[in-house]
């Protein structure tokens, strides 16, 4: 394509919202949380299956049993039940928490340990969790200046501002054969630059992840074969990254 020569109609779409394809048969409640399985691109009721990306609460009632329909998909803080097998507690403030069912979230992931957002409350009637792509939390302080040429301390360095400089995108996915077969795997996180970063990797259910060689440079998530850790197709592989967009 080329640069424009007159007046476009350019579309918009309000950044909180969505109306994806709904999956073949599904059926989803109204205030139910739903996922998006990043290998169709159809939405479903949030659950511990492979593939699925929480992107918000569901607007409406949308019973797709003879297909073709849409949901309208809302992203933000929404409050969630809390998990009797696996309760959220203070502690996970600020930290992921995971998928239980379309209306519960806890401490730790089932066998897929897909991500429902990052904790942001607790209170008596459940756990306010926020699942927009890309959440937003205060950037970390500066580093302190370098000292002066006349030998004066520097300034102490200006607080990281939100948005930009605290940009924490999270997601999870699922390693392939080809995975397997090189000993190595690509997480783009969207970022920049990357400040700080988090990885669990799960296998039938079991954290694996101690040995496996993590790495990061210009915002994307290396994962490599450790000394005893081998990359298997099906790892499940959640992750948290801060830093810049």
């Amino acid at each position: 394509m080329t640069a424009l020569s007159a007046n476009r109609d350019t579309r918009k779409r309000l950044g909180a919202d969505l109306e994806p394809l709904v999956k073949d048969g599904a059926v989803i409640y109204c205030g139910a949380m739903v996922a998006v399985n990043n290998s169709t691109g159809e939405a479903e009721p949030a659950a511990d299956a492979a593939n699925l990306v929480v992107r918000g609460r569901a607007k409406e009632y949308v019973d797709n049993t003879d297909d073709g329909l849409r949901v309208q998909i809302e992203s933000g803080i929404f409050r969630w039940n809390n998990s009797e097998a696996n309760p959220v507690t203070i502690a996970s403030l600020n930290q992921i928490v995971y998928v239980e069912d379309d209306q519960t979230v806890g401490s730790a992931g089932g066998d897929n340990s897909v991500i429902a957002g990052i904790l942001v409350d607790i209170d008596d009637d459940g756990v306010w969790v926020d699942s927009r792509p890309g959440a937003y939390i205060t950037g970390p302080a500066g580093a302190d200046g370098a000292a002066g040429a006349d030998g004066a301390d520097g300034a102490a360095g200006a607080d990281g501002t939100d948005g930009a400089d605290g940009s924490v995108p999270g997601g999870s996915y699922t390693a392939t054969e080809t995975d397997d077969t090189n000993g190595t795997l690509d997480i783009v996180t969207g970022l920049s630059a990357i400040t700080s970063f988090e990885v669990q990797i799960r296998r039938a259910g079991v954290d694996v992840t101690s040995d496996a060689v993590l790495t990061e440079s210009s915002g994307t998530i290396t994962i490599a074969d450790g000394s005893t850790y081998a990359i298997t197709a099906g790892d499940v592989i959640a992750w948290l990254a801060a830093g810049t967009v």
